[in-house]
């Protein structure tokens, strides 16, 4: 996320982020907007960082899947 978005596109971004699952939606969260590490975010949601690194990755193919899908 580290192009600069347009207020439309960073309220479709958000909108898009809140119909994930929440573990996916929490981990999403912490990395993208809180610019945590995995390190950090492991701490916190008290798993270990591979899982984290998993969260993360299937919650940005489910994002992905989100997005493309029609308003």
């Amino acid at each position: 996320f580290s192009k600069q978005l347009s207020i439309q596109d960073a309220d479709y971004l958000i909108e898009c982020v809140q119909k994930l699952p929440e573990p996916y939606r929490e981990v999403i969260a912490l990395r993208f907007f809180e610019e945590l590490n995995i390190e950090e975010i492991a701490e916190i949601i008290e798993k270990k960082q591979g899982n984290v690194r998993l969260l993360i990755h299937r919650g940005l193919q489910a994002l992905r899947n989100i997005m493309k899908t029609p308003i």
